[in-house]
């Protein structure tokens, strides 16, 4: 994910599988979300995971697993209604 964030969805290794072994079975989409969503969606994975990396090794695990079931939460909004969490703490953090 953190490979997707600094290059787009074509250095994302889920999206180059996806896009090589599932997509072509699939009717094309109706609508398609451009590269900057889709690394700020892929920034907000990847600094959730590794905060819950940090837990985990630090020995909380039960915290390390609140954020990671949090980032799914977070992706499955995302493919479900199209609201990207990644974009609004993006525009949130540049404001700053």
């Amino acid at each position: 994910l953190a490979a997707g964030a600094l290059l787009g969805p074509a250095g994302n290794p889920f999206h180059r599988l996806f896009a090589g072994l599932v997509a072509p079975r699939l009717s094309p989409a109706p609508g398609v979300e451009d590269a900057a969503t889709i690394r700020a969606q892929d920034a907000l994975a990847a600094a959730l995971l590794g905060a819950a990396l940090v837990f985990l090794l630090v020995g909380i695990g039960g915290v390390a697993w609140i954020i990671t079931l949090g980032e799914g939460g977070v992706a499955a909004i995302a493919a479900t209604t199209g609201v990207h969490l990644g974009v609004v703490a993006r525009d949130r953090f540049r404001r700053r």
